[in-house]
């Protein structure tokens, strides 16, 4: 009888790993089914709402001051939330830099590789009453052509330099294409290996973890792997002079690997 359940449990392990495989070379080899595959996961993922991610997602984007705005990797434009007059997680602290976002921004422009994110980007413009323009645009951001240098105000970016081939090119285009006295405001998800070693004592099978799964991560993500994106972004300071400036987050989220966070801007001088 023993002998009988462990065989069943060993068929079922694995053909449900190599079931997990198969799907995993399916979305490698086949792009539109990867992006469409990528677009519904992530706004399924993000119509649950996470307190803690959401606070730092709002302090972000009430941050615009205005003018033209530059989003990267807008996706399902799940940032559009924040500007909600009356669901914003952040409302009742937050009400009069919500209006002020509203009223300044001229117009507010988001690209991403995935044009199947943007039936779900038209649908959160129209839920939450966006009075702005709001242009999608299909653009490497690594490549910039159609913006003209110092021609946005503010650039936003959340959860995005995880699946860029090269950050360093990006981050370089986006100080191109922004005004002086403009900000590239950040929130990333990254690599626990080096991140803090407070974080590290705390939690020092994440970093393994991450290691671990990052293959298969990148398949599912779309590109996104687990990176310490602070070094990219303090080069801005090194080559640039930029005002940089950002905070290790510990994100409050059960699922591990996604716990170190950063969070901040960069000023063009």
């Amino acid at each position: 009888m023993f002998k009988q359940v462990f065989r069943f449990l060993f068929f079922v392990i694995a053909l449900f790993a190599l079931t997990f495989v198969l799907g995993l070379m399916i979305l490698k080899y086949n792009e539109p089914l990867r992006k469409k595959t990528m677009s519904y996961l992530l706004a399924t993922v993000t119509s649950h709402r996470l307190e803690h991610l959401d606070k730092l997602r709002c302090e972000l984007v009430t941050s615009v001051t205005g003018g033209r705005i530059l989003e990267i990797g807008i996706g399902t434009a799940i940032n559009f939330l924040c500007l909600d007059q009356e669901s914003s997680p952040v409302i009742s602290t937050q009400k009069d830099k919500i209006n002020s976002v509203r009223n300044k921004v001229t117009e507010w422009i988001g690209i991403d590789f995935n044009e199947k994110m943007f039936p779900y980007a038209e649908k959160s413009t129209k839920n939450h009453s966006i009075p702005f323009p709001v242009k999608l645009k299909v653009m490497n951001a690594e490549n910039l052509t159609e913006l003209t240098n110092e021609s946005i105000d503010n650039v936003l970016i959340t959860h995005v330099l995880c699946s860029v081939e090269d950050v360093d090119t990006i981050l370089n285009e986006l100080y191109r294409v922004l005004k002086k006295g403009g900000k590239i405001l950040f929130l990333e998800h990254v690599s626990a290996d080096g991140f803090t070693k407070e974080f590290d004592e705390k939690y020092p099978y994440i970093k393994l973890l991450q290691k671990f799964i990052e293959p298969a991560w990148k398949i599912a993500g779309d590109g996104c792997r687990f990176r310490q994106t602070w070094k990219h972004v303090e080069k801005l300071e090194k080559k640039f002079n930029m005002k940089v400036k950002y905070e290790r987050v510990d994100l409050e989220h059960n699922f591990s690997v996604v716990k170190p966070h950063i969070i901040g801007e960069a000023v063009k001088i």
